[in-house]
């Protein structure tokens, strides 16, 4: 897997000699170089050797064998490439494929809508290009090699991967291949995250989901060696805060990390994960056990250093930047993450506009790109071998205060415990967590109506008290008649987020005249149901329950609801109306009430006329209409829902959500 990391470096920049002059094919090596002193990376006082925390015998991973590598070699075939070096990868035969793109020509940073990518084959041994073809893409990356020599490319923008032969031909595209998209070099499938999940991907397009339902997350590494990711979960009340976890693809129970808002990178390095964050002006680097969670140690890098590192190597890459008067430098050092023993490698990049690193799965090598500044050289490709240098030099052991989470601001008051105590009953019985008094001030549910606290109600205690303890009556029956286990639906891959209810005394529009009865969000991967007590009814819970299961449907299976299968089965010539705060006076909307929701049942299209709003009401007002009311006792249905099936059109509305339902979640809760 040759996953890229780019730094642009801004400013001017001074041209000046190679570090390697234009020799080609230079190979340095032994422990280092002699003409170049390995400098002391911080404190010169020795820090002692810390002991690492013990931790479980690793996975047997496949073992790179570095008997006989170089320490640096120096590839000159690219020194004539005259677009910038965007990606590098080994193929099986031992060649290179470089990819190069035109957002650099000339050492000048070129932007605009003709931007291009190309593919460069390179014979290593002859070190020269033999072979180029122009991808006819603006945005692409290396993802990786297969075995048999094809090429995988990934656009994030269009979420597509594109596999070209050892020819440089392309010869297949997979689409929605997710956003951060990795190659599996072990098993010879993509690795992303797409649909609230982490999926695989195998080469001829068989796609399985790996892993429970993620919510709010974002995929930070991948693992292949030993079968994992590291996913954070984004916070439902701190705002841009997130919580790492290691989550073993092979159903295994995922491990947590450290809670924080600040790492700019995460990494795995051999058996290990590797958190860097920017503590005032210095970087650490906290080291954790990946099966434990545990800290192994916590390292102080000098100020603006990048980290680089993968799996399937045992020490990572660090470039630390240099300023003289005259140029910016960025010089890389090698380092093992547990006991933080570095040395200098030889290799700095001078005056780029632009480098990268890359990994390389085969040899456990480290791959530079640098794009550089000067007449009679335009690129430079290097090759690190970790594991042939002495680690000579010491890094400063420290330390990092993660985030603690304070006490919440807001306090119910004991007057209400009563009826929190009857809330938290009946939020045990289905799975739930019920809000109510200054608490729900602790929890961010003013995204879209200023929310009023029952504790601030202009109405008197025992009239709030009365319309709580209704509330908590209505929530109690609604939820009676749902499927044992139902609200598991709103928990994510290890049980986190759930269903909230938060009990209010008003939700207050400050931008129009609509106020609403509930409404529901989402936050973090917390769903959340928000109730004006002194309004609630049955359907109110039916009607907002449905809200938040579609929007656990659209992330689970983005578009799952077409709007063109769906408007099929409205009137013809219908467009919903789109306005909360006109749609009682609208005339179109009056003649869908005279039109479309009574009378002849082929000519009934809605249950209620806020259904007419936009397609996501129209089906909260079919599932209230079901879920909340019981049928006269004369009637000849036995249920609501047999009644509303006798209607064609309202059928076959409900007919298609319990499809979408039974494809997504796996069933449909108002048929059991």
């Amino acid at each position: 897997m040759n996953k890229y990391w780019k730094v642009m470096l801004a400013g001017a920049l001074v041209a000046c000699a190679a570090l390697f002059g234009s020799c080609a094919h230079t190979e340095q090596t032994g422990s280092g170089v002699t003409d170049i002193t390995i400098p002391s990376i911080d404190d010169p006082t020795p820090t002692p050797t810390p002991t690492p925390t013990p931790t479980p015998a690793p996975t047997p991973i496949p073992k790179i064998d570095h008997t006989g590598h170089a320490s640096v070699t120096e590839y000159s075939a690219v020194k004539d490439m005259s677009e910038g070096l965007s990606g590098v990868a080994r193929l099986p035969d031992g060649n290179l494929i470089v990819l190069s793109c035109s957002d650099y020509v000339d050492h000048k940073v070129v932007k605009g809508s003709d931007r291009h990518v190309t593919l460069n084959l390179i014979d290593t041994a002859e070190d020269k290009i033999i072979k180029s073809a122009d991808t006819g893409n603006s945005d692409i990356v290396i993802l990786g090699v297969t075995e048999d020599g094809r090429i995988l490319l990934h656009n994030e923008n269009t979420m597509q991967t594109f596999v070209y032969s050892k020819e440089l031909e392309l010869i297949n595209t997979l689409e929605k291949t997710g956003i951060d998209c990795f190659y599996d070099p072990y098993r010879e499938c993509l690795v992303y995250y797409l649909r609230g999940s982490i999926c695989r991907r195998s080469l001829d397009g068989t796609e399985e989901r790996a892993g429970g339902r993620m919510f709010a997350c974002r995929l930070c590494s991948f693992d292949p060696v030993n079968d994992s990711c590291v996913i954070s979960d984004y916070d439902a009340v701190v705002d841009s805060l997130e919580t790492y976890y290691v989550s073993p693809l092979d159903g295994g129970d995922p491990v947590a990390m450290c809670t924080n808002n600040s790492f700019y990178s995460v990494r795995n390095c051999g058996r290990y994960v590797l958190f860097s964050v920017t503590d005032k002006k210095d970087v650490k680097l906290m080291v954790r056990d990946q099966k434990t969670g545990k800290l192994v140690n916590t390292f102080k890098l000098p100020e603006n250093a990048f980290v680089y590192s993968e799996s399937f190597c045992d020490r990572f890459l660090f470039a630390v930047p240099e300023i003289s008067a005259n140029s910016l430098d960025f010089v890389f050092y090698v380092a093992d993450p547990v006991t933080g023993r570095c040395c200098h490698t030889g290799v700095s990049v001078k005056e780029s506009y632009a480098f990268q690193v890359f990994t390389d799965s085969r040899t456990g090598d480290y791959l530079i790109g640098d794009t550089v500044a000067e007449d009679d050289v335009k690129a430079r490709l290097y090759q690190i071998c970790p594991e042939a240098f002495e680690l000579t030099d010491q890094l400063v052991v420290s330390s990092y205060t993660e985030y603690e989470r304070s006490d919440d601001v807001y306090k119910t008051s004991a007057r209400f415990s009563t009826l929190q105590d009857k809330a938290d009953r009946i939020a045990a019985r289905y799975g739930i967590n019920i809000i109510l008094g200054d608490e729900t001030k602790n929890h961010p549910l003013d995204q879209h109506y200023e929310i009023v606290s029952v504790e601030d109600s202009d109405r008197s205690f025992d009239e709030i008290s009365a319309n709580i303890d209704s509330t908590l009556d209505q929530i109690d029956l609604a939820l009676s008649v749902y499927p044992a286990g139902f609200c598991d639906v709103f928990r994510d891959y290890h049980g986190g987020g759930g269903l909230t209810l938060a009990l209010v005394d008003k939700l207050h529009n400050p931008n129009g005249q609509f106020l609403p009865e509930a409404i529901t969000l989402m936050s973090g991967s917390t769903s959340y149901i928000v109730l004006d007590v002194n309004w609630v009814t049955r359907t109110t819970i039916d009607h907002e329950m449905w809200h938040a299961v579609e929007n656990i449907v659209e992330i689970m299976e983005p578009g799952a609801f077409d709007a063109e299968k769906w408007d099929i089965n409205n009137p013809e010539g219908f467009s919903y109306i789109g306005d909360f705060d006109n749609y009682l006076v609208d005339s179109y909307v009056q003649n869908c009430r005279e039109s479309y929701t009574s009378g002849d049942k082929d000519n009934v299209y809605f249950t209620k006329l806020y259904g007419t709003v936009n397609a996501r009401e129209d089906r909260a007002t079919l599932v209230e209409s079901i879920m909340g009311n019981d049928v006269p006792f004369d009637s000849p249905f036995k249920s609501a829902l047999e009644d509303l099936n006798s209607y064609p059109h309202i059928k076959a509305k409900l007919d298609y959500m319990a499809q979408v339902l039974k494809d997504v979640l796996g069933g449909c809760y108002w048929e059991k």
